[in-house]
């Protein structure tokens, strides 16, 4: 009986969720927008990126090696990055989870239409997003939720977002102002993020749509942007192994066991 107690002691213990497998790291692509990016509509969530000002903006990803900064001649494109993630399931009531965003290099064309025309192409170098936090996990549905509400202006805490600077070329421009001026100096980061990500039954693979917001308060910077990630990952990793330790543990418990019994046999 006492070998019995024991060998349901370290079975318990193994399967306990400190020595169980619970964390998955995956990466993939991250997708700006839903659409074909055919073009930029006043308004409206396209091409990835909308932006909510007093005026009629539009605002999409160029292609940087063509045309000049004009929005007649910088055709739109889909911006497809890198993207990593670990999430931690040994909670299922509170998934802790990173993530990242890896734009690199990239180039959008802003066009204002107001009193005064404005016009420009804006490119940021090595850009990076990285973000974690708690979600909420539905074992029906296999969906993991999460929202940070937006914060006020340059307040930040949706992501911590890196650059190595950035370039403004401008089109037609006025004495109001240069589309891009401040653009250089803004804060990096997101003040609010939310996800919605769909995993396979066996958790190997995930995909859904994520939405950072950047509010920034310089210039004609001084908008709401929002900036839609459709997302596919599928798994690197898919268990961290059960700690070696454990299971020499378990071994020599087992082991103890054996020689209590030939000691009680001799």
């Amino acid at each position: 009986m006492k070998k019995l107690a024991l060998v349901t002691a370290v079975s318990t213990l193994l399967a306990s969720p400190a020595f169980a497998a619970f964390t998955q790291t995956y990466h993939g692509t991250a997708k700006s927008g839903s659409g074909a990016n055919a073009t930029s509509t006043d308004g409206q969530l396209n091409n990835g990126i909308q932006v909510s000002t007093g005026f009629p903006t539009k605002v999409w990803y160029v292609d940087t090696a063509s045309g000049t900064a004009s929005n007649k001649t910088a055709p739109a494109i889909q911006l497809s990055v890198a993207t990593n993630w670990t999430f931690d399931f040994t909670d299922p009531s509170a998934v802790a989870f990173t993530g990242d965003i890896q734009y690199g290099t990239y180039t959008t064309q802003t066009s204002v239409t107001s009193f005064a025309a404005v016009d420009g192409r804006y490119t940021i170098y090595n850009a990076l997003q990285q973000f974690s936090g708690t979600g909420t996990w539905n074992a029906s549905t296999r969906t993991l939720t999460y929202t940070n509400a937006i914060g006020g202006l340059n307040a930040g805490g949706a992501s911590v977002g890196t650059n190595t600077g950035g370039t403004c070329v401008n089109g037609a421009t006025s004495s109001f102002t240069t589309v891009c001026g401040s653009a250089t100096t803004a804060t990096p980061d997101w003040e609010g993020l939310t996800f919605s990500f769909v995993f396979s039954a066996d958790k190997s693979t995930f995909a859904g749509a994520l939405v950072g917001t950047d509010k920034s308060g310089a210039g004609l910077a001084a908008t709401t942007t929002t900036i839609n990630w459709q997302i596919s990952s599928y798994e690197v990793f898919p268990i961290i192994p059960v700690p070696a330790a454990a299971w020499l543990f378990g071994s020599g418990l087992l082991g103890l066991a054996g020689t209590a019994r030939r000691r009680r046999s001799v």
